[in-house]
Parts: structure tokens; sequence; C-alpha cells
């Protein structure tokens, strides 16, 4: 688990993730030539595994981000990898 290396503003919210949930892996992405950080959660109800992928940043003193979750592991790469049609002006 990677929580040092999650940026100041998605501490808290991974803080209470990992409270919450397990997670599974955080890491540092680029999307329209920008950082990003994305966590992986994963959890068990009602004997259904949800996956979970929040990416967020701080962009010009705003909090940008986005969370999905699905079922299945390979829809959730599919929905989550749409960020990156994603364009800044």
């Amino acid at each position: 688990m990677v929580y040092e290396g999650i940026c100041l503003p998605l501490r808290p919210f991974v803080a209470y993730k990992i409270a919450c949930e397990g997670l599974k892996e955080s890491y540092r992405l680029q999307i329209a030539g920008a950082d990003f950080f994305r966590a992986d959660f994963e959890k068990t109800e009602e004997g259904k595994t949800i996956y979970e992928a929040f990416i967020c940043a701080r962009r010009k003193g705003s909090f940008v981000s986005w969370s999905f979750v699905s079922l299945s592991p390979a829809a959730l790469e599919q929905i989550a990898s749409s960020v990156q049609s994603v364009s800044f002006h």
C-alpha cells in the first residue's frame, strides 16, 4: 500500500477508505499532461466483490476527481481509462 506518495488533498479520502475498505494500490498517472493520483479499492457486499477506482488532482486551485465502480475488474479498467480522453484548456 502506498500512502505517503498520495497527493495531500487525497489523503483524508484515502484514510477514510482504508478504514472502510481495502486499499489495493495507489499510484501517479498522467492525464492530459497533468499529474493525477489513482487509488483502487475493493470490498465485498452481499457476497459480491465491488471494485472502485478514484482518480484526482488539484488543478488551478480546484480539486478534480472521478470515481468509477464496477463488479468486474476488467470493466473498471475500461471505464477508468476513459479519463485519458480528457483535455484541459
